[in-house]
Formats: structure tokens, sequence, C-alpha cells
């Protein structure tokens, strides 16, 4: 993410090292392994109207090898099955928003850094 971190702020370390201190919460966090490696990291939050995407970083080692798809697909699935849209923010710069809007999520609104993206719940779903 350090990339489209730098695109969007600009990247210092140390205050990046701070915020990570600050609001890193391996609690919150669930380690994708694929083939018994570790291969990036998750974190989603249930809510009572949505499931909240809040991250999912694959390693570039890892990438486009549907392992995002498939967990993402995993997650819109398990939204239909509770009748909840999943919901995540991804930078601007992110061209992560394209593999997003390929698995069915639209943008609902914008801030300055941000598209905020949700999935709709299919009807008699």
């Amino acid at each position: 993410m350090k990339e489209y971190v730098n695109k969007t702020w600009g990247w210092e370390d140390a205050f990046q090292e701070a915020a990570f201190d600050q609001h890193f919460n391996p609690d919150e966090q669930k380690i994708i392994t694929f083939n018994d490696k570790d291969a990036g990291v998750i974190s989603i939050e249930y809510k009572d109207d949505e499931i909240f995407l809040r991250a999912i970083e694959v390693h570039p080692e890892y990438q486009r090898k549907g392992i995002g798809t498939f967990i993402i697909q995993s997650l819109i699935e398990e939204g239909i099955q509770q009748d909840k849209p999943v919901r995540l923010y991804v930078l601007k710069v992110n061209p992560a928003k394209k593999l997003y809007e390929r698995l069915g999520f639209n943008v609902v609104s914008e801030i300055t850094t941000h598209f905020i993206m949700r999935t709709d719940i299919p009807a008699g779903a």
C-alpha cells in the first residue's frame, strides 16, 4: 500500500510508524494464507446492517492468482446469505477499484481521498 499512500498523502516513515503503533490492532486482522504461506491480511467488521471490509491486502508475490477475488466473492456470498451489503473504502489511486467493480461493487459516495463502494443485495436474496 506504500505506493498508494505516497501518491495520496506522501510518505513519511516516522508518521507511518507512529500511526501504525497507535491504530494497529492485531485482534482485528486475519492472515491470508496460500499454499501454507502468509500471503496477505484482511480485516472485516460485521455490523447490524452491513459487512464492512476494512482492509484486504495481498502481497504482490501472490497477486493475480485469484486469491483476493475468491475471498471477496466469499464475503459477498456471506452478505447475500445475511441479507446485508458489503461496503469498503478504496483509495482513489488504487487500481483495485476495477477489481471491486468487476465483483459487483458500485461507488455510492466519495471523500477527498477514497471512493466508498458497496454491493447491492439481489432482489429475493
